[in-house]
């Protein structure tokens, strides 16, 4: 029995890898980055928006979401000028959230969705990929992550003059190891002159605890860190 208790962890997952869906349009853009499908945070304003949003890849009408700042639900389109689109991809897979504030968009949010077992879904993008893609960050921080009785450690890349921040996960907390296959659960898009807004649309975190210009780090490239005293979120 206690053999089967370890067993069954790995076979569920195997099961959720085997059954990953194709969600590659989100990070493969006909726009760069903050631009994602035609919406760049810090230019498209909410009617540009609204008219983008039904040409978004894996958008379901069925699937969507209104909300404000205080989590408010709407049924339709809300006339206020902050409030936030959301809207989940491949039978809850992933997610898109949208925010916009002063009836322009500040930041895009594309991120995995937890499965039964408390496990991020497979995106199908890495660290290594990030890092092709984007170059190497100019910082690195750490938040709280995952969901549910799982807590892990959340490994923040911030490309500041990109726009663009990537989150990728790790178990341990205590003393992570970074290595080009941790995989990306989060990615924020935000305007290049507004950093403050990507950093707070990260989850878990509080600028109480965040002090993002002393815990913020120079990249140190595939190496292992004791992360006492650097983790922001709480």
């Amino acid at each position: 029995m206690r053999r089967m208790r370890k067993i069954l962890p790995l076979f569920v997952l195997f099961l959720v890898a085997a059954c990953a869906p194709n969600v590659e349009n989100l990070f493969n853009s006909p726009c760069s980055a903050p631009c994602w499908h035609g919406v760049t945070p810090g230019e498209t304003s909410k009617d540009e928006l609204l008219t983008l949003i039904p040409s978004l890849p894996y958008y379901r009408e069925e699937n969507v979401r209104w909300y404000n700042n205080d989590l408010q639900a709407f049924l339709d389109v809300p006339e206020v000028p902050d409030f936030n689109f959301g809207m989940t991809v491949v039978d809850d897979w992933a997610g898109v959230e949208i925010a916009v504030n002063d009836n322009i968009v500040s930041t895009i949010g594309i991120y995995s969705r937890l499965h039964f077992y408390q496990a991020h879904n497979d995106l199908g993008y890495d660290l290594e990929d990030v890092i092709t893609d984007f170059g190497q960050p100019s910082g690195l921080l750490f938040n709280v992550g995952c969901g549910g009785d799982t807590v892990c450690l959340n490994v923040i890349l911030v490309y500041s003059e990109q726009g663009v921040l990537a989150a990728v996960e790790t178990a341990n907390r205590d003393e992570i190891r970074i290595t080009p296959r941790l995989p990306v659960v989060l990615m924020i898009y935000f305007a290049p002159s507004n950093l403050h807004s990507g950093l707070l649309a990260l989850p878990n975190v509080n600028e109480k605890y965040c002090r993002f210009d002393t815990q913020m780090m120079p990249w140190p490239g595939y190496i292992k860190i004791k992360t006492h005293g650097l983790v922001c979120g709480k």
